[in-house]
């Protein structure tokens, strides 16, 4: 077996109670062949576990056993998983009905379901959050103006400003001192946040 199976196999033979959160995904692009077919195996096998780095890793591959698979898992799948699911699918399709359930995870109170959907989108691209008259970006923005979380809502706000190219990376600070309010605990500064905001992505407050 080459390096990068045992490398792989060693990600996903760890327990998320022993504090493992993803899988080794640059290992598991790296095999071919037996390697591939067999890595594919174990992860399918285990996708009834509700891991949400099983469910995710399976968007990289192209078996053709792997869309259904995911898709019946959808229905039953929940909390980050469930989200994980539909970002596996829509590396294989730009479903309407599949993002629609990352747009339902961003409103999640549950920060860790929102942050699933934010990398979700990440994931997608520039192109992706500005398609369909930006309705992935005024999802973004609507995170920033309402998730309990408040670096939920930073996180969604340093991605839509990212999608319009304001700033150069989704991790950027850039215009803080304009948009930062909406971390902030007081109604004013949040919605003096929000329209700062809004003028930077050039879309209406009213649109979210």
């Amino acid at each position: 077996m080459s390096q990068a199976w045992d490398r792989f196999v060693e990600s996903l033979e760890g327990s998320p109670t022993e504090g493992l959160h993803t899988l080794d995904v640059g290992a598991l692009a790296e095999l071919r062949g037996a390697e591939l077919a067999r890595a594919t195996d174990e992860l399918l096998s285990r996708l009834h576990i509700g891991f949400a780095p099983v469910s995710r890793a399976l968007g990289l591959l192209r078996d053709p056993r792997v869309r259904p698979a995911l898709e019946r898992h959808l229905h039953v799948a929940q909390g980050p998983d469930r989200i994980a699911t539909a970002d596996a699918l829509l590396q294989h399709e730009m479903s309407p009905e599949v993002l629609a359930v990352v747009e339902e995870g961003l409103q999640d109170p549950d920060d860790e379901v929102a942050r699933e959907a934010v990398d979700a989108i990440e994931r997608l691209g520039r192109e992706a959050i500005l398609a369909d008259d930006g309705r992935l970006l005024r999802a973004l923005v609507g995170a920033a103006a309402r998730h309990p979380s408040d670096n939920l809502r930073v996180g969604a706000a340093k991605l839509a400003l990212y999608a319009k190219s304001v700033n150069d990376s989704p991790w950027s600070w850039g215009h803080r001192e304009k948009w930062v309010g909406i971390a902030d605990e007081d109604p004013e500064q949040r919605r003096r946040g929000l329209r700062e905001l809004c003028k930077l992505v050039q879309i209406s407050p009213d649109a979210v």
